[in-house]
């Protein structure tokens, strides 16, 4: 899933930024959960 994502960042060319939500904590399983920022507009949904 990790190497999913990051293909789908590299190719996205800029559209699409994969990160961590580290900071805010871990999943019961003690793993990192991803998020995918897609877009570059003003408008935040």
């Amino acid at each position: 899933m990790i190497k999913i994502l990051g293909d789908i960042e590299h190719s996205s060319k800029g559209k699409v930024e994969v990160f961590t939500l580290d900071q805010y904590g871990k999943s019961e399983a003690d793993r990192s959960i991803y998020a995918a920022k897609v877009g570059t507009g003003s408008k935040k949904i």
